[in-house]
């Protein structure tokens, strides 16, 4: 009798240590998780080297078209050259606002650029021509133009932001989704323009602003 005691008693001490094991690892596990899900979701770190500003015009407008043009195969595009770098004459008139990624010191290069269209009479945003240099990229500069769009927008209190992108263009649609942005819907269907083979999809993501 007296050994049996001490049996489930030994029995108990074990199953009660084995259970505090399990609740430790599940609490450290959580932390951990808790975390990764953090550092993934803080601000962008911002670049010191860089400035972040609307662009100016028309003094900043050679070195936007120097930029876009950087891409070979944009500078292909015989349409691009025309007028798809900025719409300048969109943002003379107030209908568009361009902003731009500069360098602080020579040789003053434009690294990167955006475009944000301001609809306030449907209460939305519509952001075009994000570009980051190819040798720039990798420096966090496309989510500190996307955030200085979002901050616009907030500013000027519209409550959404839609973009179009191509489904080949993996980086920026990657990019997209962690800043929040979704897929409501497909906007339309476009043959393959980039280096991914086969069929390209271009779509339509949007982002609810608070």
């Amino acid at each position: 009798m007296t050994t049996s005691c001490r049996t489930c008693r030994r029995s108990s001490s074990i199953l009660f240590f084995s259970l505090m094991v399990m609740q430790v690892s599940m609490v450290t596990a959580f932390s951990i998780l808790s975390s990764i899900i953090k550092n993934k979701t803080s601000p962008t770190t911002k670049n010191n080297k860089v400035d972040i500003r609307p662009a100016k015009l028309p003094e900043d407008l050679e070195g936007i078209r120097e930029c876009r043009l950087s891409d070979e195969e944009i500078a292909s595009s015989a349409s691009f050259i025309n007028d798809a770098f900025l719409n300048a004459k969109a943002m003379t008139t107030g209908e568009s606002v361009g902003i731009i990624a500069k360098e602080k010191s020579r040789p003053y290069r434009v690294l990167g650029t955006i475009e944000l269209s301001l609809y306030e009479k449907s209460n939305k945003a519509l952001i075009r021509n994000v570009y980051v240099r190819e040798d720039a990229r990798g420096m966090g500069l496309g989510n500190q133009l996307m955030e200085a769009a979002e901050d616009m927008v907030k500013t000027e209190q519209l409550g959404k932001v839609v973009l179009d992108v191509d489904t080949n263009n993996i980086p920026a649609v990657s990019m997209y989704r962690k800043l929040g942005y979704d897929t409501p819907g497909i906007h339309m269907a476009m043959s393959s323009l980039g280096k991914v083979p086969g069929l390209n999809i271009r779509i339509r993501m949007a982002k609810t602003i608070s």
